[in-house]
């Protein structure tokens, strides 16, 4: 029984020897499955679990401590919060300081400028108190309101650089800003940033460019439209379109003025909302003569080619037009007569005639001297006798009917590249509508009317029709000027160049029949006898007169228009040696 007692009990312990052998087996094969389900997890917990990795190790090194058995382990306790040891230690701000100085003091870097903030200056007491006594002076009543108003506008250009504002320089919308700012139409707040107002302007002039009508729209202070009882209030009429007119024109200077005023839309843009433009350009009709006419002219006044061609040389440092030379020579043969007309008495006729010998002997040689400098000194000629006939301006309407339509203009402009989609314009019409005498030289009036207009366009649309009559442009011009290639044309002098009239045709179709605001059209129609009066009385005067003054299309004909490269870059020096080839013509 012993023996079989022992059998039994050493089988009994090999079972359980197996079983734990078993149980140990079935754990490694449990952990190769979780190894195996953690080497299928998703690739992002791999990541937040090194990220928790790191985040233990950083803020183990921040307490001073180390922990590495959250390190192997990455358990969760690696991400409590490390122990609190009191609030940093303050620098008054000092360190920031200190930074702020150091920017200020080292320059900007290149194409950092405009990221820097540019720190205004606090005003001081002084002046706020100013400012508040100003606008509490200036504050309108109750019932009136800010209202988007479009004002026709007209001016002379001459002596300002162009229409819209521009730092340093005088311009139109400058004096209309200033004057309605004095007149209290634009709060304090709002004056010199056009963008708290929407300032707009319908078209923008260059330099020394007229306008007989130009619209310029912006929110003003004013009581049109109030029906309340203070309607019939002094307040109320002085802040009536009027009465605000009256005002603006009586700051503005002679040279501008505004003609009208309307209400408009809240979204009214005058660039946008401008369906085209009518400009005009004056200039004598001679400009459309020939070379072989011109020269023709010149040399039965008396006078050469080498003559015309040093005045434009010379210009504007001496000139001497063929009016004053002629001028000259009538107060000459005047006194000469007078002198000669005063003597009576023989005795006296003897002494007398010995010095008005001695004084015609003076006077013919100093006519002698004028005589023979003639050949040398420059004359800018001027035929003033000359009127254009009825073919000639058949064939100016012919060559400026071939800018109609949708053309490439990017030779009639500048920085504009043949690729350039924006260098597509339309033009509607274009020809001549009338001519003008005045002072005994005759001028021609040519009206271009097209959706929209480039920088120089219209002058350089200009010159290139006069090269074209007057025969020195190649022959392929028009084959090549509307293409790709690149030319050079001649830019017109800005004289006799005017803004005429905008449109607004688009607009007006948008406004319902029963609307508040007027259509532009119409209200163009009601002040079209006021806008012909100012260019009647100022404009066409004004670019008449300059224009006998200066000379300035007959110094541009020849020293620019007939030497003109058109294929490359002219040699246009100012010094005679390079003028030698017409010099010595």
């Amino acid at each position: 029984m012993s023996g079989l007692a022992a059998a039994l009990a050493a089988r009994l312990s090999g079972a359980k020897n197996t079983g734990r052998g078993g149980s140990s087996s079935s754990s490694n094969d449990s952990s190769k499955n979780n190894s195996k389900k953690r080497s299928n997890a998703p690739k992002w917990v791999a990541r937040m679990r090194r990220k928790r990795q790191r985040v233990s190790k950083d803020r183990e090194r921040a307490t001073g401590g180390v922990d590495e058995a959250a390190e192997d382990d990455g358990d969760d306790d690696a991400l409590k919060k490390p122990e609190y040891k009191g609030p940093a230690p303050r620098d008054d701000g000092q360190k920031h300081k200190q930074q702020q100085q150091q920017q200020q003091q080292q320059p900007a870097e290149h194409g950092q400028r405009g990221k820097q903030k540019k720190q205004q200056p606090r005003r001081s007491a002084e002046e706020r108190a100013a400012m508040n006594k100003l606008c509490s002076g200036r504050t309108p009543p109750s019932f009136v309101k800010k209202r988007k108003m479009a004002f026709l506008v007209a001016y002379n250009g001459t002596g300002y650089r162009g229409l819209q504002i521009n730092p340093g320089g005088e311009t139109i919308e400058y004096e209309l800003e200033q004057a309605f700012f004095k007149a209290d139409v634009i709060n304090v707040g709002n004056h010199t940033d056009l963008h708290k107002i929407s300032w707009s302007r319908a078209c923008r002039t260059d330099k020394g460019v007229h306008a007989a009508s130009n619209i310029v729209s912006f929110k003003c202070l004013t009581s049109d439209g109030y029906e309340g009882e203070e309607r019939d209030s002094e307040e109320a009429k002085r802040f009536s379109i009027d009465a605000i007119l009256k005002r603006v024109n009586d700051i503005l200077p002679q040279q501008i003025r505004v003609l009208g005023a309307t209400r408009v839309t809240g979204a009214f843009n005058g660039k946008q909302a401008a369906s085209a433009r009518e400009y005009e350009y004056l200039v004598p009709s001679w400009v459309f003569m020939t070379v072989d006419e011109y020269t023709q002219s010149l040399e039965a006044a008396g006078f050469t080619r080498k003559q015309v061609t040093k005045a434009a040389i010379r210009t504007p440092r001496w000139v001497r037009t063929y009016s004053a030379i002629k001028q000259q020579q009538q107060q000459q043969q005047q006194q000469q007569q007078q002198s000669r007309g005063d003597n009576d008495d023989n005795q006296e006729i003897k002494v007398d005639v010995d010095g008005a010998a001695g004084q015609q002997t003076q006077e013919e040689q100093q006519g002698e001297e004028e005589a023979s400098d003639n050949d040398e000194q420059p004359v800018v000629y001027v035929p003033e006798n000359y009127r254009i006939s009825k073919e000639r301006l058949k064939l100016v309407d012919e060559l400026l009917s071939k800018f109609e339509g949708t053309k490439l203009y990017h030779n009639f402009t500048r920085q504009k590249e043949p690729d350039d989609k924006s260098a597509f314009r339309y033009i509607i019409s274009f020809k001549h509508t009338g001519l003008f005498v005045h002072k005994g030289v005759e001028f021609v009036r040519l009206c271009v009317h097209g959706q929209s207009f480039m920088l120089h366009q219209i002058r350089k649309m200009v010159g290139l029709v006069m090269a074209c009559v007057r025969g020195t442009t190649p022959s392929d011009v028009w084959d090549r000027v509307f293409t790709t290639s690149k030319l050079r044309v001649p830019i017109a002098p800005s004289l006799g160049l005017l803004l005429a009239l905008p449109h607004f045709a688009l607009y007006d179709n948008r406004l319902q029949a029963n609307h508040v605001c007027e259509p532009l059209e119409q209200f163009f129609k009601r002040h079209l006898d006021a806008i012909n009066r100012f260019k009647e009385s100022v404009i066409y005067p004004h670019v008449f007169d300059e224009e006998l003054r200066t000379q300035s299309c007959a110094t541009w004909m020849v020293l620019r228009l007939d030497l003109t490269n058109y294929w490359g870059q002219p040699n246009l020096g100012h010094t005679e040696a390079r003028h030698s080839k017409h010099l010595d013509s």
